[in-house]
């Protein structure tokens, strides 16, 4: 019985996740989501294309995405001087993210995909001070 009981807390504890994560993010009334960081974290999660929509329909009345960042984001596409939150429902969670900090700011590097000899390409999404300011696409030679 006991056995049952931990095997159980755990799974419910697996499924639940984190309080940010994009699952849990997803399952919340969107109308309580604080910020567009939280909004494209929901949308990530998210997986109807309807459910899609109601999020990126809030992020616009809320003015936390403009109507260029959702033709982006629906053609999977950045842009330079796109908001951070607007890159990562775009883009999605990066594999790593590398940052800097200096006298002009903070710049970030998102590095999306592992360069293997399956997958010989990797992407990269640039920010500096939460904007995006650039693109890279990196391909390994054989």
């Amino acid at each position: 019985m006991r056995a049952a009981i931990v095997a159980a807390s755990l799974a419910v504890a697996t499924l639940a996740g984190c309080a940010g994560s994009p699952a849990r993010l997803a399952m919340q009334d969107p109308e309580t989501l604080e910020n567009g960081g939280q909004l494209c974290t929901a949308y990530q999660g998210s997986i109807s294309g309807e459910s899609r929509e109601k999020y990126l329909a809030l992020g616009l009345s809320r003015g936390w995405l403009t109507e260029r960042d959702l033709r982006a984001i629906r053609e999977g596409s950045v842009f330079v001087g796109m908001s951070r939150a607007a890159a990562y429902c775009s883009w999605g969670q990066p594999d790593h993210i590398n940052k800097s900090t200096g006298s002009y700011g903070r710049s970030e590097q998102w590095v999306y995909g592992a360069a293997s000899r399956y997958s010989p390409s990797r992407q990269y999404l640039y920010l500096e001070n939460d904007r995006v300011s650039g693109t890279q696409t990196s391909n390994r030679s054989r």
